[in-house]
């Protein structure tokens, strides 16, 4: 820490206390997690940690490294000034947790835009401006909060974004596209307490195939700096077990539990024509506030079902029903299905209800099974023919990912609520209700079943088949 000559020893003392309480950066000695994080050449990196744990410090250091040019690991993002985006909860929390405790205490007068906080903050703006003087040449670090409109996020170019907490999907989106141009770099720092499905398959999962992406965690007494008795005790008081367990830890509790934890590389298959014998089941999810889902599945003779086509579709019933149409290849489905819920359901276009639209152009057209109880009894006959034979080794159910992305993605996805403290008495598990569309049309085509003209060639290969091998393969 250098300081000016010719200071008294009162000016000295005084002068390092200042620094201590606003210049913190120059102190910052990162723990064994936060220096992997600051180590990664990844572009996309998230750091999914417990509270305590020191992410918001971590998140604000590699922020300023980057617009001063400072970085110990990484190049400079840019020949010029190097530009920021700085993204939390709500205004509060910038205006506070963000700005005040943080980058007010972190950054060195000496880079910013006239030498002082007061110069170099444009509350108007909320962006904080760094000095002009080379190699910074003016860069700046602007703060937005996720309760503004998705319109403040879009439009300009940034080099370095990160999110502090769980971003909107919309958001995050826009954030990403900032970075097109300048090959930026975008970081995630939260505590997974109950994380939407975008940053479980976009971040987290992805990091596992994607060099391009790095996700980091930890425990909260990796961090040297805390009373880690004090963290411990505090949270013991959470009464929520599944808050409790990702303040503590860190680790992942998105939901409940994936609804169909079978579901994986075993059951997805490469593209084929299927035989001309097989059924064809067409099971429609319509809706009339976002695109309309369509499965596409082909039933074997021995009772073996093939997902190997998928549509998501948007206008009106009649442009849907010719693509439809125009999907089944001159091929005559054995079934028309439709999700029950669109016979009573808002309307499309007109006075009649979505069942009543789409029966107009497939008149054979019927609701899949609709009763108390049903989605769960048909979440186990997916599950039936998720499960692994025993002589064949194979399952009863495949999907080829290549031309039913969506529903791949989906089947993998599908999951639980998770439970409340209400549950505590009495849990009472239900679906997540988003992004689900083709798993209610599986789920409708397998309780269809197999379609009866199909029937005569498992008859045929149960007479001559004396070990019943048919029955697994």
């Amino acid at each position: 820490m250098q300081l000016p000559e010719g200071m008294t020893k009162a000016e000295i003392l005084a002068e390092i206390a200042r620094r201590v309480m606003e210049e913190k950066a120059d102190l910052y000695k990162p723990h064994v997690g936060q220096k992997a994080f600051h180590e990664s050449q990844a572009k996309i990196r998230g750091i999914f940690a417990p509270n305590r744990w020191g992410k918001t410090w971590c998140g604000a250091m590699e922020m300023y490294w980057h617009v001063t040019k400072q970085h110990p690991y990484w190049p400079p993002l840019s020949k010029g000034q190097v530009t920021g985006r700085a993204c939390c909860v709500d205004f509060q929390t910038m205006n506070k947790a963000m700005l005040m405790d943080t980058f007010y205490k972190l950054v060195p007068r000496r880079f910013l835009r006239g030498g002082s906080w007061e110069k170099a903050y444009s509350k108007d703006e909320r962006t904080l401006h760094f000095t002009k003087d080379e190699p910074i040449y003016g860069g700046f670090i602007e703060f937005l909060s996720y309760d503004q409109d998705d319109e403040a996020y879009a439009g300009v170019a940034r080099h370095v974004i990160w999110e502090d907490e769980e971003c909107p999907e919309s958001k995050h989106t826009e954030n990403l596209a900032r970075l097109g141009t300048t090959g930026g770099i975008l970081y995630i720092t939260m505590t997974p307490i109950r994380p939407s499905l975008w940053v479980i398959s976009d971040v987290f999962e992805k990091a596992e195939t994607d060099p391009n992406i790095k996700v980091f965690g930890g425990h909260f007494t990796d961090n040297p700096y805390i009373d880690a008795d004090h963290v411990r005790f505090m949270i013991s008081q959470i009464n929520d077990p599944v808050e409790r367990q990702a303040r503590m830890t860190g680790q992942f509790t998105w939901y409940a539990g994936k609804i169909y934890p079978a579901y994986g590389d075993k059951h997805r298959v490469k593209y084929f024509t299927p035989n001309r014998d097989w059924g064809l089941v067409v099971a429609i999810d319509p809706h009339d506030t976002k695109e309309t889902a369509v499965t596409f599945g082909y039933w074997d003779w021995k009772e073996t079902l093939y997902i190997m086509n998928e549509l998501w579709l948007g206008g009106d019933v009649q442009y849907m029903a010719a693509e439809i149409k125009r999907m089944c290849g001159g091929k005559t489905p054995e079934a028309w299905l439709i999700d029950p819920s669109s016979i009573r359901d808002p309307k499309i276009h007109g006075i009649d209800s979505i069942f009543k639209k789409f029966a107009t152009y497939f008149p054979e057209i019927v609701p899949w099974v609709s009763e108390k109880g049903s989605v769960w009894a048909g979440i186990e006959d997916v599950r039936g023919k998720l499960k692994i034979q025993t002589v064949s080794g194979l399952p009863k159910l495949f999907i080829s990912p290549e031309t039913c992305p969506m529903t791949d993605w989906q089947m993998a996805h599908y999951g639980l609520k998770p439970p409340t403290q209400a549950d505590k008495v009495r849990y009472n598990p239900q679906p997540i209700k988003v992004k689900d569309d083709f798993c209610d049309c599986v789920r409708g085509t397998v309780m269809f079943g197999q379609p009866d003209r199909l029937w005569r060639y498992r008859d045929r290969i149960e007479a001559t088949d004396r070990f019943g091998v048919g029955e697994f393969t």
